[in-house]
């Protein structure tokens, strides 16, 4: 794995990216296949619900939820889509897999695929999906919006409160998020009594415990005790 220690580091890889997959382009373009904006958007939602996933899974994915099926070489047109620019933005490959180029930034793409190893998946439902294609898009539970709704009875700025709760709800995705919530306090020097921070604790750790996260495959840390138990 790459060791990204700066923002040039990550322009770098992504350049290289970009010019590694112009190298395998052929001569003859293929077809575009009539499904192709529902395959892209499959493609953009998995790498985000998932983190890092195998072609093999995005077509068995989308075929579960489409009559007319698709095969390995509908991905062929990848590189060709004017959209592109997105793909080799934010999306890589390695091997089998497409991942979130934010894995590699992270330098987890290796332990990231050996904490989901074995785990079933959580597979939205074909509209669901069409949101998750969105890098921004997560659900609004309760858990979040209690944790807003403390930053808001704390701050006169309504929208520092807010974008702290975002920030948080961020960091609880990250496969490191203990750390990454450490630093966020370390950083932001919130002023808060004891008890108001072991509420705000509280609401982290519900907020934590209900969070889609890529090393378990999208499903949440509650979801997946309960799978553990009926295993």
């Amino acid at each position: 794995m790459v060791n990204l220690k700066s923002i040039r580091d990550i322009h770098r890889l992504i350049e290289n990216y970009k010019q590694e997959r112009s190298q395998h382009l052929s001569g003859e373009v293929p077809n575009k296949p009539e499904q192709w904006d529902q395959i892209y958007t499959y493609l953009k939602a998995l790498t985000n619900l998932y983190g890092v996933v195998s072609i093999e899974k995005i077509i068995e994915i989308y075929n579960e939820h489409h009559d007319q099926h698709i095969d390995v070489d509908a991905f062929r047109y990848i590189d060709y889509d004017k959209r592109s620019k997105e793909i080799t933005e934010f999306i890589g490959v390695k091997d089998v897999y497409f991942f979130n180029l934010d894995v590699l930034i992270d330098d987890n793409f290796d332990s990231l695929l050996k904490s989901k190893a074995g785990k079933p998946f959580y597979v939205p439902d074909k509209e669901e999906i069409n949101r998750y294609a969105s890098r921004d898009y997560f659900v609004e539970d309760e858990e979040f919006l209690e944790l807003k709704r403390f930053f808001r009875e704390m701050y006169w700025n309504k929208k520092k409160a807010d974008r702290l709760a975002m920030e948080i709800q961020i960091l609880c995705k990250n496969i490191d998020a203990q750390d990454h919530i450490a630093t966020f306090f370390d950083r932001d020097r919130l002023k808060l009594s004891d008890d108001e921070m072991n509420e705000l604790e509280g609401l982290i750790k519900n907020l934590m415990d209900n969070a889609r996260l890529c090393e378990n495959n999208g499903f949440t840390p509650n979801e997946m005790e309960e799978i553990v138990k009926d295993m």
